[in-house]
């Protein structure tokens, strides 16, 4: 396997939603996919609807609980 292994500073788990906003606003370029699981449901619902209106371009989606996705 070749891998590039890359140190993101910038990104916190115990990142608030203001954070996590900030976050996504300074990645440059087109995002393809966004997967919300930070928080309880109703708030990753709603940070998803922030989402989808920051960056229209991508998908964004809310795992239910224990789905697995393939990245």
């Amino acid at each position: 396997m070749r891998a590039k292994v890359v140190s993101l500073d910038t990104y916190s788990g115990h990142a608030d939603r203001n954070e996590l906003k900030q976050y996504v606003e300074r990645i440059a370029g087109d995002i393809k996919k966004i997967y919300c699981i930070h928080g309880e449901e109703s708030q990753c619902l709603a940070h998803a609807e922030t989402l989808r209106q920051m960056k229209p371009k991508a998908e964004v989606l809310v795992p239910e609980y224990k789905q697995v996705v393939e990245i």
